[in-house]
């Protein structure tokens, strides 16, 4: 019985691991600090932040749960971004997750998607597109390997893109929680050799709810 008492208590004040979770969200529901993903559905890929000026981002694999809700499996740095909004414009400034010397932009050549300090940084969400403000360029992924910009969202290269955003979510579970669940649930005694007393009185007993358990006086 004190075997018992002792891991109720142990319990009653524990925190489990936070679940984390990658949520599919509208644009609209982001701010500054959610951590995104850049998905596109159809590819099954995401958009890499880690190329710099040196090339457009790669189209990186990632698993979704069957209903496509949510993103599976570990998810990488080079994948993860934070998206600022623009007032004035009403768009959004990209930066990679937690870097804000460098951003997203996009040039007016069709392999011209860049991570860096260009002023074409301002984008808004167009249908299934990302749309850079400044040069009215859509980005898509192109042939499964990378992320590019054209004047057309109905160009042969990217027409079949399917932008989508998933956000960083974690679920605390705390055994507090199973704790209170558990009010409803009989009452038991035990004297102090752990045998169980139908009618306690006179005398000091284990008074046990569910998972937890106290010494009462009765």
């Amino acid at each position: 019985m004190k075997k018992l008492v002792l891991l109720c208590l142990a319990l009653a004040t524990s925190v489990m691991p936070a679940m984390a979770k990658w949520v599919k969200c509208d644009i609209s529901e982001l701010v500054a600090t959610d951590v995104v993903v850049i998905v596109d559905q159809t590819s099954g890929t995401a958009m890499s932040n880690d190329n710099g000026t040196s090339s457009a981002p790669s189209a990186i694999p990632v698993t979704f749960n069957e209903g496509k809700t949510e993103l599976t499996g570990d998810i990488a740095d080079n994948i993860k971004w934070n998206f600022v909004y623009q007032t004035n414009s009403k768009t959004y400034i990209i930066y990679p997750n937690a870097i804000t010397n460098k951003w997203l932009y996009s040039t007016n050549t069709n392999n011209g998607v860049r991570v860096g300090t260009d002023s074409n940084k301002y984008f808004s969400f167009d249908s299934k597109f990302l749309k850079e403000y400044n040069i009215k360029r859509y980005i898509g992924v192109y042939r499964n390997k990378n992320w590019r910009c054209y004047e057309t969202k109905t160009d042969d290269e990217i027409k079949a893109t399917v932008t989508t955003f998933y956000k960083y979510e974690a679920d605390v579970i705390t055994a507090v929680e199973e704790v209170e669940a558990e009010v409803n649930t009989p009452v038991e005694y035990y004297n102090l050799q752990g045998v169980k007393v139908a009618n306690p009185k006179n005398g000091i007993f284990i008074k046990k709810q569910g998972c937890r358990a106290s010494k009462v006086i009765m």
